[in-house]
Formats: structure tokens, C-alpha cells, sequence
């Protein structure tokens, strides 16, 4: 049986000023998984966290 589902976000979208900061973001949390973000400098990592957290408005989410 596969654990319970957390947390799921697909498409996941955010631009600054009409510049994209991320695009498709995707994400799935299971309980008792370990997870990393990882990326280059200016990859949407801080970003995808900060509309995960709701501190920053998404432009599209399914």
C-alpha cells in the first residue's frame, strides 16, 4: 500500500515584471519520504517555497 499523499502541485507557474522566475514547477510529498530542491542560481527554487508557504501569489496552479 503506498503512503498517503501530502502534498501534490503541477504547473506551478510565477513571473516577475512579465519575466518568468518558474515554470511547471511540480512537487509530490509522501509521509516518511526525504526530499531536496535542488538548481542553479535563479531556477525558481526560492520561489516554488515561497508559494508553497503562500507567501508569494502564484500566476497558475493545478
Amino acid at each position: 500500500m503506498a503512503t498517503p499523499l501530502l502534498l501534490q502541485a503541477e504547473n506551478v507557474t510565477k513571473a516577475y515584471a512579465g519575466i518568468p522566475a518558474l515554470r511547471d514547477g511540480r512537487l509530490s510529498l509522501r509521509a516518511g519520504s526525504v526530499h531536496a530542491l535542488c538548481g542553479g542560481n535563479g531556477a525558481g527554487k526560492s520561489t516554488f517555497l515561497s508559494i508553497l508557504m503562500g507567501i508569494t501569489q502564484r500566476d497558475a496552479w493545478t
